[in-house]
């Protein structure tokens, strides 16, 4: 699947949410968003590699577990297999 294939029936499934979520396409949205800009590619670019399309669901599950307006007592880190993924892409490394 390309990351310009994604539905928001895709993230639904994936974030295992039945009913009708009106929040799911600006979470898949920003998704997206994250991953070209973490990577610098171009979305043509990203369509040429697959893993992006799950990095961007896990990244589409973080933003849908934690949509809550505050966390407390909590360490939030970045999700290390989404890191990986998006790291092994990146063309605008600094």
């Amino acid at each position: 699947m390309k990351l310009s294939e994604i539905l928001v029936s895709d993230v639904a499934e994936y974030v295992r949410e039945e009913g009708d979520e009106p929040l799911l396409p600006h979470i898949l949205d920003a998704a997206r968003r994250y991953v070209l800009d973490y990577t610098g590619l171009s979305a043509e670019e990203a369509d040429g590699h697959a893993d992006l399309s799950i990095a961007a669901l896990a990244v589409c599950a973080d933003l849908y577990d934690r949509r809550t307006t505050a966390i407390t007592g909590t360490i939030i880190a970045e999700n290390p297999v989404v890191a990986q993924i998006l790291g092994a892409h990146a063309v605008n490394l600094l």
